[in-house]
C-alpha cells in the first residue's frame, strides 16, 4: 500500500525548520499531514494487528530465557567489563586509601 506523503525532504537543518514552520502556519496543509499521518499509523501500526504477536514473542523469550542468555556473546562479554571494571575501580580506591597520608593523594 502507498500512503500519502506528509513530509519534506532536505538535506540542511535550515531547509527542514523552513518547511516545519512553512507546515506549522498553514492550517490546511497541516490537518491534512496530521489526518495523512493518522491513517499511516492506523494501518502500518494496528495495535490489535500486533499486540498479539509481541506478547507471544515475550512469553517466547520468558520460557527459553537461560538459552537466550548462554547465546548471548555480546551481552556475556559486556557483563564481564563490567565487572572487570568494578574490579579495578574497587582495587584503585583500596590503593588510594592506603596511601593517603603519602604523597599518592588522588
Amino acid at each position: 500500500m502507498i500512503f500519502p506523503w506528509v513530509g519534506s525532504i532536505n538535506e540542511a537543518a535550515a531547509g527542514f525548520a523552513s518547511a516545519a514552520v512553512d507546515l506549522y502556519s498553514k492550517a490546511r496543509d497541516w490537518t491534512r499531514a496530521q489526518s495523512n499521518g493518522f491513517t499511516i499509523l492506523r494501518t502500518r501500526f494496528d495495535r490489535r494487528e500486533h499486540e498479539q504477536f509481541q506478547i507471544d514473542r515475550i512469553d517466547e523469550a520468558r520460557k527459553e530465557l537461560l538459552k537466550r542468555r548462554d547465546n548471548n556473546f555480546v551481552g556475556a562479554m559486556l557483563r564481564d567489563h563490567h565487572h572487570r571494571s568494578t574490579r579495578y575501580f574497587s582495587q584503585w580506591i583500596e590503593a588510594k586509601n592506603q596511601h593517603a597520608g603519602g604523597k599518592l593523594k588522588a
